[in-house]
């Protein structure tokens, strides 16, 4: 009877693994990437390739800058008129009103600094230059007869025959200047600084 007990629960559980071995295995369904909505922000690999195709504008100099050529210094030009007179050579400058004017700085051929005034051969009969920076300019052969040159700075002026008959050089210095075959008749000195250093004031009152 045991026997017959045994076989009979053997029995039952061949039958159900025998059911189990026929059920259909379910695939376990895997994850999607989701996709990104309107105006997410762009992966760290999108990004790379967005800022691969943005269009780089090269910079731009604010409005009313001056650009100068490649290689080229820009270079503040000196204007070439003072009053009525232009800082050329044989200008005519007669009787113009040069009171303080700073031609120390000018540069022959462009205005640019390091190369100093050309009036060689200009008119300057009867011209106003008290106070004046004449330093290193050029004056050869110019007409200075009758120029007011009180407190003019003349230091290395080159004035090789220039007319200087009737000027007053009071208070002038001329520290190195060249006076070669100038014309000083009837010219002022007083308290002026001659070319070799000594204090002329033989005209002084």
């Amino acid at each position: 009877m045991i026997r017959a007990a045994f076989f009979g629960l053997l029995a039952v559980l061949l039958g159900a693994m025998a059911c189990g071995s026929s059920a259909t295995t379910q695939p376990t369904p895997t994850a999607q990437e989701p996709t990104p909505s309107a105006g997410a922000a762009p992966s760290p690999t999108q990004e790379g390739i967005v800022a691969d195709k943005r269009t780089i504008k090269p910079d731009v100099q604010g409005e009313g800058t001056p650009i100068a050529k490649a290689g080229t210094p820009a270079v503040a030009a000196f204007p070439d008129h003072i009053g009525t007179c232009k800082i050329e050579p044989k200008s005519n400058c007669e009787g113009a009103d040069m009171r303080g004017a700073d031609l120390a700085a000018y540069r022959a051929q462009g205005f640019q600094p390091a190369v100093h005034a050309d009036l060689k051969g200009a008119n300057l009969h009867n011209a106003d230059l008290t106070g004046a920076d004449l330093e290193k300019a050029r004056l050869d052969e110019a007409n200075l007869s009758g120029a007011n040159l009180t407190d003019t700075n003349l230091t290395e002026v080159t004035m090789y025959k220039a007319d200087l008959r009737g000027a007053n050089l009071t208070g002038a210095n001329m520290t190195f200047a060249d006076l070669e075959d100038a014309l000083l008749e009837g010219a002022i000195f007083c308290r002026t600084t001659m070319p070799d250093g000594t204090v002329n004031n033989e005209g002084c009152p």
